[in-house]
């Protein structure tokens, strides 16, 4: 019934106006419930890392999480649900490219804790089951025919991740000094606080759902000239733009104000909620067929691949720049940053030849 709301031949500008006003919705919103981290963190009483990692991100993948419910259940197009998760593990990413421009002396990476590493790499790990269940969803040999496999191993690995950050931040939450200066709320300020992040969370659903259709027929649409862009590189690029935009406030913010673990924390973080939204996404399908045999019929399998390959190599590319913390620049970004721009840069090409073939 949602989608029929907002079906009809609608022009190529007035779609992009629809995209625009959607987007500037899902922003606001996001950027509303993302700002309420300090009370948040003052509420659940733990670290910056953690309340970046869990809570931040996960109040920011919001948008990522609807849009996948909305496309499996509204518009039946799974092939926008791995196009938004993954091209959205990508932007989020290349956050940290934003990140070096917006500060003084540049290399954001050098400036976070070596803590980050685990986190980024329980996210490729991730990426990497996502990956291998595409190809064998598209050849076909997908476990002697079980398409949940897969998502059930990525629901596991996520519970585990989340267990392995829980744990590492109570650690160094026990290790460090009380805060006297430390945000307190009352109880009717912590109601206020729930209130208002549930009214901006319904917003975030409705214009989730909305993203959603739009994504859909943005896909399909034929411009002038006669070529479409593809439901994957919409969704790797304009979705996933529009749904990791409250990411980008965030960390920008947490940065400026030299809180460079929340905002790396807050990507990382990101990125392995992404991922488990295909579990979710799987448990929403209309159809008694996986998520992955759904893959197996898009009209462009290649570009989702090289999305996969294009996140799993950022990543790592992130994971070398902690690790040497190298304040190196060029052109205000760090050698690792420069490389996942090019990454991104190079990707999006790809994603776009492909799907528009």
């Amino acid at each position: 019934m949602f989608e029929e709301l907002f079906k009809g031949g609608v022009s190529t500008a007035g779609l992009i106006i629809e995209l625009v006003i959607c987007s500037g919705i899902v922003v606001y919103a996001g950027g509303r419930m993302a700002g309420m981290g300090d009370k948040l963190a003052a509420i659940t009483g733990l670290g910056r890392t953690w309340v970046g990692a869990i809570i931040l991100g996960g109040v920011t993948s919001l948008p990522e999480l609807v849009v996948t419910i909305g496309a499996v259940t509204v518009v039946n197009a799974p092939t926008l649900v791995f196009g938004n998760v993954l091209g959205s593990n990508c932007f989020n990413l290349l956050i940290i490219v934003f990140l070096d421009i917006t500060l003084v002396g540049g290399a954001a990476l050098a400036r976070g804790g070596k803590t980050h590493i685990v986190s980024a790499l329980l996210g490729l790990l991730l990426m990497l089951v996502v990956g291998a269940g595409l190809l064998l969803g598209q050849s076909g040999a997908l476990l002697g025919g079980a398409p949940w496999v897969f998502s059930a191993l990525i629901a596991i690995l996520f519970l585990v991740a989340m267990r392995v950050m829980y744990t590492r931040e109570k650690k160094i939450a026990a290790s460090a000094e009380p805060d006297p200066d430390g945000l307190r709320l009352t109880p009717a300020e912590k109601r206020n606080t729930l209130v208002v992040f549930s009214i901006f969370a319904a917003i975030i659903v409705g214009a989730g759902l909305w993203l959603s259709v739009l994504g859909d027929r943005l896909g399909e649409h034929e411009f002038p000239g006669g070529f479409q862009l593809g439901k994957t590189f919409v969704g790797f690029l304009f979705i996933a733009l529009a749904t990791s935009l409250p990411e980008l406030s965030v960390s920008i913010s947490a940065a400026r104000r030299g809180f460079y673990d929340m905002a790396l924390g807050n990507i990382f973080g990101s990125n392995i909620a992404n991922m488990s939204f295909i579990f979710v996404g799987e448990i929403f399908l209309k159809t008694r067929d996986g998520v992955y045999y759904m893959f197996s019929g898009v009209p462009h399998p290649a570009a989702l691949l090289v999305t996969v390959g294009a996140a799993c190599l950022m990543t790592l590319i992130a994971v070398i720049g902690i690790i040497g913390r190298s304040k190196r620049t060029l052109l205000r970004l760090g050698y690792c940053s420069l490389a996942m721009l090019l990454t991104y840069i190079v990707s999006m090409y790809l994603v776009f030849t492909l799907s528009s073939s």
